[in-house]
């Protein structure tokens, strides 16, 4: 597996979709009539909470008629039920572990299966191939949807556990969302921090040390986050 001496964790608040995944893979895939593919890139966008409904109150306010948007004329289309395994209606920890995992689980638990056993996700499996991966959220990186293909916990509450695993054990290459401890929702500086989203006060300092990450790639030496916290330093 190659190096992650560049992984990094970014908490400015972007315009993305919540789920991304660079670089994961090269799926090989047939198509009728014409020479095999290589897929050197996998990209999964979820809009958190979106059902039929949205979609089409989104074709009528835009276009004045149903299945107007060009996702809606893809070759291929497939739903997903929305019972969780101890309820009718799921929610996004579950939601985000049945796509990341392939398993239903309880409403709140992430990553884990309704006995709290953990279950491997995608990013896991395409790190063990040493491909790259990555999350994007508009949220809190701890926050549900993201957290379930990064951590493992039976409380999507807990985000302070679940921070700190994101830094420590994933071996994601980029995460990027909201949550700086020490700015407001407008981005103004606040009195009292609060480090709930970013895996406690001492994940946050050794992330601003450039001294956080675990031994991502498994070579027995750390691998350290490089954080991103101004526009400045994308560049």
């Amino acid at each position: 597996m190659r190096s992650r001496a560049y992984r990094s964790v970014s908490l400015l608040v972007l315009a993305a979709l919540l789920a991304v995944l660079p670089g994961c893979g090269r799926q090989q895939a047939a198509h009728a009539g014409s020479n095999r593919k290589q897929r050197n890139n996998i990209i999964v966008m979820i809009s958190d909470g979106c059902g039929y409904g949205t979609l089409e109150s989104t074709d009528l306010w835009l276009h004045g008629r149903l299945r107007s948007e060009p996702y809606e004329s893809f070759p291929v289309a497939l739903s997903m039920r929305t019972a969780s395994a101890d309820g009718i209606v799921t929610d996004s920890a579950a939601a985000a572990t049945a796509m990341a995992t392939g398993f239903k689980t309880n409403n709140g638990y992430v990553g884990v299966d309704p006995d709290g056993n953990r279950l491997p996700n995608v990013l896991e499996e395409a790190e063990a191939a040493g491909k790259a991966t990555g999350v994007v959220t508009t949220v809190q990186w701890t926050d549900a949807t993201p957290a379930g293909f990064l951590a493992h916990a039976q409380d999507r509450q807990d985000q302070e556990e679940i921070g700190r695993q994101i830094v420590d054990e994933s071996g994601a290459d980029v995460v990027m969302g909201a949550g700086d401890p020490e700015r407001g929702e407008s981005g103004q500086v606040v009195s009292r921090p609060d480090y709930s989203h970013v895996g406690g006060k001492g994940v946050w300092d050794s992330l601003v040390s450039h001294a956080a990450g675990g031994d991502a790639n498994g070579d027995g030496r750390p691998d350290p986050w490089t954080l991103v916290r101004t526009r400045a330093q994308f560049t």
